[in-house]
This record gives structure tokens, sequence and C-alpha cells, in this order.
């Protein structure tokens, strides 16, 4: 089981924009199975969050026009943590990162993020990568040495 707290002193919107757009890339695949999040009091509190996940380049301009992966409805003032968010699992299979965006919030004029926690399980794959020759007959001047890759790999 995949356990991630991200603790924060705060993130907080701008003065009267309850807005915030939050980028999170793992190093690793993650199947993401429920999340939480606490927010401010007196109406910092987030009250909308919708995720995408494996989305590069999500902001302001563009956030209307693609769909979220999936969206929920928060608790006010959750100060305590007591509600874990699930994940559709079908669609949070092979996470490499996700983007949350928080639209608005319980009627403050800012909006104010204090943790965000994540539970899941890491797959093992690591995005690097893969550097490889193709050859229609093996060429080699093109590969390492044969007494290289024996003593890379111990054999």
């Amino acid at each position: 089981t995949l356990f991630i707290y991200i603790l924060i002193q705060f993130l907080e919107s701008d003065d009267d924009d309850p807005q915030l757009i939050l980028h999170i890339p793992f190093t690793e695949s993650v199947k993401l199975k429920s999340f939480a999040i606490v927010g401010g009091e007196n109406g910092e509190s987030a009250n909308r969050a919708k995720i995408w996940i494996n989305r590069v380049g999500v902001d302001f301009s563009n956030i209307d026009s693609i769909p979220p992966t999936q969206e929920w409805e928060l608790i006010d003032n959750d100060r305590n943590c007591t509600a874990r968010y699930s994940t559709k699992l079908q669609k949070f299979q092979n996470v490499n990162s996700i983007t949350i965006f928080f639209d608005d919030n319980f009627g403050a004029s800012t909006t104010k993020i204090y943790y965000i926690g994540f539970w899941g399980e890491t797959l093992g794959l690591k995005r690097e990568v893969v550097q490889t020759v193709y050859e229609l007959r093996p060429n080699a001047s093109l590969s390492k040495q044969a007494n290289e890759t024996s003593i890379r790999f111990g054999y």
C-alpha cells in the first residue's frame, strides 16, 4: 500500500479568487485509490476538486475545455481529515501525475489547503527513456563490447 502525504504550511489562492491548480508528478506509476484534503477554516476550504491524470499543460486558460478524469464535492472544515475521497479505480490504474483544480470554496475570499494525502499502490514501473539500437543484421561496431556486457550483468 502506498501512502503519500504532502504537508504544506498552506497553499492559498489569490485574494478574491478562490481557484487553485496543483500539479503533482509521481516518481513511479501508481494505482490511486483515495485521497484526503485539509483546507482552511471560516469558508476557506475548497468545496470541489477536479482531477486530471497524466495531463501536462492544464492551466486556467484551458481548464474549462478539458473534461476531468473525476470530480468530487468536498466537506467544509474537515480539520481532522476524517473524509477520504475514493477514486473510480478503473480510471486511476496507471497514474504518473495528477492535476487538481479547486474551483471554489465555502464563501471566503481565498481558498487555503494545508494537507493532501493519497492512498494507493505503487506499480513499480518507472518512466525512463529507453535507448536502443534497431538492426537488420547484427553490427558489432554499434554494440557494446562482449566483456563490458559480461561484467555489467555478472555473467
